[in-house]
């Protein structure tokens, strides 16, 4: 990297590297970031971002230990306080994780933290307070849309996951109109798949898994679309990819990989029986 970027260009650069998977150029240039970082808020953009890096690979003790750094430098900075939330999360850390996930939100009104709160609430189940935390979801939504923000993704991963997938797909579909490439081919598949349209939730599964970064949610989804259409065997190899690369990517989505795999068990082997 120039040594003429600034350690915000380098932070942005990183993710440019992670959605192309080029994982160890983004591991560099972020952790060049974090080493030439001039003011604290430098320094926690570039560690909040290595902690998103290691908790994609599923390192999430080195991502927790990222995001501390980064909230040291900058106790505001609510991508580091989502980011320590997840991987709280994922190290069986509930209670610790839902404070984390209450610091987020104060400090951001961002929807998809009031999401990713609410999953957590809803794996160790507590529903009735789950939904509460859906309903703000929608309310912030509602608010940062009036002023010009869009909100597809978020709410769109909140109607197919814990509303209503039909209007999911409609949200998403317009969404990969408008910005079309692997997230939101990804998104717009998972849509399809639950709103029983599995057949078109296929190729595009396959398209995020194929063209986007090497992460556990979308060879998860994929996954699930294999099993819908009765593909076992495909199943089992996206199921198993996405909990090596991640074991704990979800507390939600995890557990539901882990019991459809044993459920599938293990691959069969030699002919068929006559």
């Amino acid at each position: 990297m120039s040594r003429n970027w600034t350690p915000a260009a380098e932070v942005a650069a990183a993710w440019v590297h992670r959605e192309r998977g080029w994982r160890e150029d983004a591991e560099a240039t972020v952790y060049d970031a974090a080493a030439r970082a001039a003011t604290p808020a430098e320094r926690a953009a570039a560690l909040a971002r290595a902690g998103d890096l290691a908790w994609e690979r599923g390192e999430a003790e080195t991502a927790l230990a990222r995001y501390e750094g980064a909230l040291r430098a900058e106790p505001e900075h609510d991508g580091a306080a989502a980011g320590r939330a997840r991987a709280l999360a994922g190290l069986g850390r509930s209670e610790e994780a839902l404070t984390a996930w209450a610091r987020a939100r104060a400090a951001a009104p961002r929807p998809g933290y009031a999401v990713e709160s609410g999953e957590l609430l809803l794996a160790l189940g507590r529903s009735a307070e789950a939904a509460d935390h859906f309903a703000l979801a929608r309310h912030q939504a509602a608010a940062l849309a009036r002023d010009g923000v869009r909100q597809g993704p978020v709410l769109g991963r909140l109607e197919a996951d814990h509303g209503d997938p039909a209007e999911a797909v409609r949200l998403l579909t317009e969404e990969h109109r408008r910005h079309p490439g692997p997230a939101a081919s990804g998104a717009l598949g998972w849509a399809l798949l639950k709103a029983g349209r599995s057949a078109e939730a296929l190729p595009r599964l396959r398209a995020a898994v194929k063209d986007g970064p090497n992460t556990a949610r979308p060879a998860y989804h994929l996954g699930m679309a294999h099993l819908a259409l009765g593909e076992r065997g495909a199943a089992r190899r996206q199921l198993t990819r996405a909990l090596r690369l991640a074991p704990e990517f979800s507390p939600l989505h995890a557990e539901r990989a882990r019991r459809e795999l044993a459920a599938l068990g293990e691959p069969a082997w030699g002919p068929p029986p006559a």
